[in-house]
């Protein structure tokens, strides 16, 4: 069988396509595949960051009431330890009390004030008269200031008409410099 020029070039054609395709699977299609899979897992990488950073936007949406409180939290933190010892304000506060409770203060003695690791104290003995329940209003307003103090001893004695003449020793904080 003979073919006409048009089979010959419609052969010709089929055989060029064929090595076309030959050349594209054989060498092209590889590097190809290997390029989507990589673009495919770049793709999943991303849309797993995407939700993460979904997530914490979820649950930091309210970023700005967390803040607040933070603040918040700081300023009573730093009203219960405060920078300074401020010994004087203390001492203000503790005739404040006094007057409310009924309690006759006699004396105030503040120790030195000692420095450890992580914090700084203070010792104040305070002595007074006053009845049992005057004692007690007193302790109740000094524990509800809001500063963190270490009632270590209370001592004393009552006379016949139930006055209580104490010594009560507290130890006021502050944060180590």
């Amino acid at each position: 069988m003979t073919l006409t020029r048009g089979m010959k070039k419609l052969v010709a054609a089929l055989c060029i396509a064929a090595a076309a395709m030959a050349v594209f699977i054989l060498f092209l299609y590889p590097g190809q595949e290997e390029e989507i899979a990589s673009t495919e897992r770049e793709l999943n990488m991303l849309r797993q960051q995407k939700k993460q950073l979904e997530r914490f936007a979820a649950a930091h949406a309210h970023a700005a009431d967390d803040v607040r409180r933070l603040e918040k939290q700081e300023k009573t933190a730093d009203k219960l330890l405060p920078k300074q010892i401020n010994s004087a304000e203390f001492l203000t506060s503790l005739q404040q009390w006094s007057r409310k409770s009924g309690i006759k203060i006699e004396k105030i003695l503040p120790g030195e004030e000692k420095t450890y690791e992580a914090y700084r104290e203070q010792q104040i003995v305070v002595t007074g008269k006053g009845t049992y329940f005057e004692w007690l209003d007193f302790l109740y307003l000094m524990e509800q200031d809001g500063r963190f103090i270490d009632i270590r001893e209370v001592h004393g004695k009552a006379d016949k008409t139930g006055v209580f003449e104490a010594a009560v020793t507290v130890f006021i904080f502050a944060a180590a410099s």
